[in-house]
């Protein structure tokens, strides 16, 4: 059974695997991409780049993060998934 450093790294690179299929559809499809699709991508891709970064801090601390970490590393999760399920909620705001 995976632990839960094991399913955060897995769960980070399905989303990244998403991202750069999103991003390969993007670009194969007829004509130019839409400004509004390239922006997504990007913002998937910082946001990605956010979680991942929060997950190896939280993962090399051990126990010994600073406080607060464990709700960002969630709250950078639950961003990237919620751009990634909802895009258009994500511009709304």
């Amino acid at each position: 059974m995976p632990t839960g450093n094991e399913r955060l790294w897995a769960q980070l690179e399905f989303w990244r695997l998403r991202i750069d299929h999103l991003a390969a559809r993007t670009q194969l499809s007829r004509g130019e991409p839409s400004f509004e699709a390239l922006v997504h991508i990007d913002e998937l891709k910082a946001l990605h780049a956010l979680a991942r970064a929060k997950a190896e801090v939280f993962m090399a601390g051990a126990g010994d993060e600073p406080p607060g970490l464990a709700g960002e590393l969630k709250c950078a999760m639950n961003d990237l998934a919620g751009a990634i399920k909802d895009p258009v909620a994500r511009r709304r705001r």
